[in-house]
C-alpha cells in the first residue's frame, strides 16, 4: 500500500500557507488509513564545506523514542556509544550505510565524494563523540559499484539491487548476532546511499556545496517505501500523469537529501524504529528541501 508523506511534512506545508499545500495536506489527512504497515581512501587533504556545528533537535528528539527491538537508549548518550551500544547488544561487528555509485563520468569526483563521506563521519565522531574512535574503525564503506548497470540507475534499480545484497552478503554479516533473519532491524539492512549525479555535484562542486539550503547533501534511500510506491504503481493507484509536486512529496517516504556531515547522525536517528517517518523536510512551494536530521 502507498505510503502518504509524512505528518511533519504536511505540517511543512501548512507553514508556508500556500492554497496547493493547504489543500494536499487536508487531503492527507483524509487518506492517513492508506498508510502500509571498500577500500579506504586519504581526505587528509580534503576539507569540509559544512561540518555539523551541533547535533539537531530532530536526533535528540528521535534518539528518545523507545525501540521496539530491547535495546534502549536516550537522547544524553553520545552518538558514538549509542552506535557501540547497539552493536554490542545485537553482536553486531559494522555499521555505516551501504553505497550505490550510479554515476561515472569522473573518478577523480567520485574519489573526492567518498573521500569527503568518510572525513565528516570522522570529523563528527570527534567533535560529538566520546573521544574514542574505535567506532569508526568498525564502520564498512560497502561501495558497490558497475558502470553497466548502476550508471544512471532508478531508486527502484537500486532498491531492488539491495534488497538482494542484504539477502546475501547482508545475511553473511548477521552470522552470530542475535538476529535470526534479514527482516529484523538495523540501519545498514534496511536503508542505504543512492549517489546519482545530482548529489555528487551538489557535494564536488564548490559553488554548489556552499548552497547551505540546497547543497552538500546526498540521498538515502527506504527500500521498504520504495517497493510500496511500486507496487501501487503496479495496481495503477498512481497516476501516469501524477503532478510533479505530488510526486515529489509521495517519494519523500522513499528518498531524503540528508547533508554529507549528518550521516552519523542519521544513523544514530535511525536506530529507532520508524524514526524515517519523523525527519523533518521542509517543503517550499514546489521545492522539497532536504532533511533536517
Amino acid at each position: 500500500m502507498l505510503l502518504p508523506p509524512n505528518y511533519r511534512t504536511c505540517c511543512s506545508i501548512y507553514s508556508r500557507v500556500t492554497m496547493r499545500g493547504i489543500i494536499y495536506a487536508t487531503l492527507l489527512t483524509l487518506i492517513s488509513g492508506r498508510s502500509s504497515n571498500s577500500s579506504t581512501l586519504s581526505a587528509t587533504s580534503i576539507s569540509s564545506h559544512h561540518s555539523s556545528l551541533q547535533p539537531s533537535s530532530a536526533a535528540l528528539q528521535s534518539t528518545s523514542i523507545d525501540m521496539a527491538m530491547p535495546y534502549r537508549y536516550s537522547f544524553h548518550v553520545k552518538p558514538d556509544t549509542a552506535i557501540a551500544n547497539s552493536l554490542e547488544e545485537y553482536k553486531l561487528d559494522r555499521w555505516g550505510f551501504v553505497i550505490y555509485r550510479c554515476t561515472y563520468g569522473s573518478q577523480e569526483k567520485w574519489d573526492k565524494f567518498l573521500a569527503l563521506a568518510k572525513q565528516e563521519a570522522r570529523d563528527y565522531l570527534e567533535r560529538w563523540g566520546t573521544g574514542d574512535l574505535s567506532v569508526y574503525d568498525k564502520i564498512d564503506w560497502t561501495v558497490i559499484e558497475d558502470a553497466e548497470t548502476l550508471d544512471g540507475a532508478s531508486i527502484l534499480n537500486t532498491t531492488r539491487k539491495f534488497r538482494a545484497w542484504v539477502e546475501a552478503d547482508g545475511r553473511a554479516e548477521m552470522q552470530g548476532s542475535v538476529f535470526t533473519d534479514t527482516w529484523q532491524y538495523a540501519p545498514r539492512y534496511h536503508y542505504f546511499m543512492h549517489v546519482d549525479e545530482e548529489s555528487l555535484e551538489s557535494v564536488v562542486d564548490d559553488e554548489k556545496a556552499r548552497d547551505r539550503a540546497a547543497g552538500y547533501f546526498c540521498k538515502i534511500i527506504y527500500p521498504s517505501s520504495v517497493m510500496g510506491r511500486e507496487e501501487a504503481r503496479v495496481a495503477g493507484e498512481i497516476p501516469d500523469d501524477q503532478d510533479p509536486l505530488d510526486e515529489q512529496l509521495e517519494l519523500l517516504d522513499c528518498i531524503k537529501k540528508v547533508k554529507l556531515g549528518s550521516l552519523v547522525e542519521l544513523y544514530v536517528t535511525l536506530l529507532n524504529l520508524d524514526s524515517w517517518y519523523n525527519i523533518y523536510v521542509d517543503v517550499d512551494y514546489d521545492h522539497v528541501g532536504i532533511a533536517d536530521v
